[in-house]
């Protein structure tokens, strides 16, 4: 008896140390909610999410490359004054007796080597374009994923709290009873310590949630203030199996090879190169000095003008290295269009499996389930309170009826993320989910 006194003693100490800590978590908690919904959330991110808006800034600065590549080389000028004249002792000497000569040359590129350069910088921008599509949707499978896990979470929290207020009631009927007599030490001791792991699960998720909130506001550009506790508001119309109305996994595939960005950022950059190629073969041929010079006194005539034409003459380097890496480059990027391809069919195959999975578990013990065990627990606690059943009996119960719960939700939570993930995937809104 002296030990379990002790004992007693040793967790009113501990849960005493931690009720400051339950207190002043809060105390903190944010005190005023916002209900968002899916639609709302994602006009948000797309109005302030920082990486979109740094992204839409690199779309601007491709298609400025597109301009710079339409412009023509400048023209050269090139003046050249004698310093001195002994004649008649000048520096400088600009009057007829002096020495002046003008060159205006205008580099002509041939070959069509201009167009293709400009092609180049067209895939470029189409390539940085699509790179935002894929970034987009990364960021709003995040989004769902992050908006969905705080709805769950906040669900799970709500569970922990009505269970705690429940034990610490039942807790504080026990120690009266204890005082009396009436009840085992070891009887009160079983139910502190489960109501100290709830409290512990709970302070977990507290934690959880509070990380999935800023995750959410960052995603949403950050103008929501911590003040503000964001509450997901959404309802899923899917009342049938999934797997009935949903299409078949090869329609599904096409659907997303149709649609996915980064497939079409390889293919894009297989473009790219094939123009790449064009380029560096008409890089063989030289491109032409075109030009006037005018002569004042320094020619056999005095006020010479004179046409220049000058060019490489391509017989030492017909560019063969950069051509031959260019078609290496172009086999390489063609080979990764192919695995680009082959890992989309895999990652829409997997998220269809799993999408019909938890949905099919779902629908399986959706509602009844945890309806049937929340009445269940009413009346247990009821006969324990009664004595009908022991401590033994009552926790064992209630650490099923937790687990059970907290799998359903756990469950629900999944599902909704697998169905957002199959969305994801083909980039198309297979399963509708607000």
């Amino acid at each position: 008896m002296a030990k379990f006194r002790f004992l007693l003693l040793f967790f009113n100490s501990f849960l005493a140390l931690l009720h400051p800590l339950y207190a002043e978590e809060a105390a903190t908690q944010p005190t005023t909610f916002r209900n968002i919904t899916l639609d709302e959330a994602e006009s948000l991110f797309l109005q302030n999410n920082y990486q979109l808006l740094a992204a839409k800034f690199q779309i601007e600065a491709s298609r400025a490359s597109i301009l710079q590549a339409r412009l023509w080389h400048n023209p050269n000028i090139m003046v050249e004054q004698n310093v001195y004249n002994p004649n008649n002792q000048r520096f400088f000497d600009i009057t007829p007796a002096g020495q002046t000569q003008i060159t205006v040359q205008q580099l002509l590129v041939l070959a069509g080597k201009r167009d293709y350069q400009i092609k180049i910088a067209q895939w470029n921008s189409h390539i940085v374009e699509q790179g935002f599509y894929d970034t987009l949707r990364n960021l709003r499978a995040q989004l769902q994923t992050t908006f969905y896990g705080v709805h769950y979470l906040r669900q799970s929290i709500l569970f922990y709290d009505t269970g705690i207020a429940g034990l610490q009631s039942t807790l504080a009927t026990l120690e009266k009873m204890y005082a009396k007599r009436l009840v085992l030490l070891s009887e009160v001791m079983r139910i502190k310590s489960l109501l100290f792991s709830l409290q512990n699960d709970r302070t977990e998720l507290r934690v959880q949630f509070g990380e999935q909130q800023n995750t959410l506001k960052m995603l949403l550009g950050g103008k929501i203030p911590d003040s503000e506790q964001i509450q997901p508001v959404f309802a899923i119309e899917i009342q049938n199996p999934l797997e009935a109305t949903l299409a078949s996994r090869e329609a599904i595939i096409q659907m997303s090879l149709k649609n996915r960005p980064d497939l079409q950022i390889a293919e894009s950059a297989v473009h790219l190169e094939e123009t790449n190629v064009r380029l560096q073969h008409a890089m063989k041929h030289p491109d032409v000095n075109l030009g006037v010079t005018w002569d004042k006194q320094g020619n056999y005539i005095s006020n010479y003008f004179g046409f220049q034409a000058s060019t490489e003459i391509p017989i030492l380097n017909r560019n063969e290295g950069n051509i031959a890496a260019a078609e290496k480059n172009l086999a390489a990027n063609k080979q990764l269009v192919e695995k680009t391809r082959k890992e989309i069919e895999r990652d829409v195959s997997s998220a269809y499996t799993r999408a019909v999975e938890k949905d099919a578990l779902y629908q399986q013990y959706k509602g009844k389930f945890s309806d049937d065990y929340a009445n269940l627990v009413q009346l247990t606690i009821k006969n324990y309170q009664k004595r009908y059943m022991t401590a033994l009996e009552f926790t064992d119960f209630y650490e099923s009826y937790r687990n059970s719960i907290t799998t359903m939700l756990k469950l629900e939570s999944e599902r909704i993320a697998a169905l957002a993930a199959l969305n994801n995937a083909v980039n198309v809104p297979v399963v509708k989910i607000r």
